[in-house]
């Protein structure tokens, strides 16, 4: 009997004994332990592209107000922007 589990490097080759089955019990927690803290790790990278969209979205409202506005940096900052927004709606869905 084959069982995987979906993960970094996770899977379990069984038998029907009940010293597999009391491992495969403990590998279980242990991965539904680990999803739990990758869901806090993307929520906190979630948080930390939310800073620098942020952090950009400034420096672009600073250089949009300069006397005479450089269009290359503008360009630049609104596609690092644009990648961030990305990446967060491929992480959230």
């Amino acid at each position: 009997m084959f069982l995987g589990i979906a993960g970094k490097n996770c899977s379990i080759y069984a038998r029907k004994d009940w010293k597999s089955r009391y491992r495969i019990t403990t590998l279980l927690l242990w991965a539904i332990s680990g999803m739990r803290s990758r869901r806090m790790s993307v929520q906190s990278h979630i948080e930390a592209l939310t800073a620098k969209h942020a952090t950009l979205e400034q420096q672009l409202h600073t250089e949009q107000c300069r006397p005479s506005p450089d269009l290359s940096r503008i360009s630049s900052i609104k596609r690092r922007k644009l990648e961030i927004k990305d990446e967060i709606s491929r992480i959230t869905h």
